[in-house]
């Protein structure tokens, strides 16, 4: 015999099922206002703030969702690497610091990939996206620290690495 499951649409599951994503986006709320107003350096020490703001139990790997939702980035400089929540208001044109979120390029003659650190692909593939055909892409993907870049013309993959160096004031990059 087969079991019918019956779904509750009662006005009092729906309320549960909003006060759960309010949670959820209050939740995001306060980790994005931890992040703009001090400098945290691990997924830990996050969760001890957002639990000393009342939120209950929160584990790492629900800080790491959080993050990931958010956008946020972990910014090397120096000797102190901190999390930070991208300016989302405006698509970036240029960045000073976008040198210290990419590691390397690369090509095979037909693709570019470049290598970010974990959650700057996503920056700097908006900053490519403002480059397109003028300059020779014709589109890209990016990962959590991967970029692809797909050019127009192949022949020309040496003068766009150049171009894609320079728009995005890159020049110390490693070229492999």
């Amino acid at each position: 015999m087969k079991e019918q499951i019956a779904f509750d649409r009662s006005p009092s599951t729906s309320n549960i099922i909003s006060l759960s994503k309010n949670k959820k986006s209050t939740l995001r709320n306060a980790l994005m206002n931890l992040l703009n107003t001090n400098q945290y350096s691990t997924q830990l020490a996050l969760a001890t703030a957002l639990e000393d703001q009342g939120f209950g139990k929160v584990s790492q790997a629900k800080v790491s969702r959080l993050l990931t939702n958010a956008r946020a980035i972990k910014k090397y400089d120096k000797n102190k690497s901190v999390y930070q929540c991208p300016n989302e208001k405006q698509r970036p044109q240029s960045i000073d610091s976008v040198g210290s979120l990419a590691l390397n390029i690369a090509h095979n003659q037909t693709h570019i990939v470049l290598k970010t650190v974990k959650g700057g692909a996503a920056i700097v593939e908006a900053m490519i996206g403002t480059m397109s055909n003028a300059h020779g892409i014709l589109g890209c993907i990016a990962s959590d620290t991967t970029i692809l870049i797909i050019p127009c013309d192949t022949s020309k993959i040496n003068d766009l690495i150049y171009s894609i160096k320079s728009h995005l004031k890159m020049d110390t990059l490693h070229v492999v």
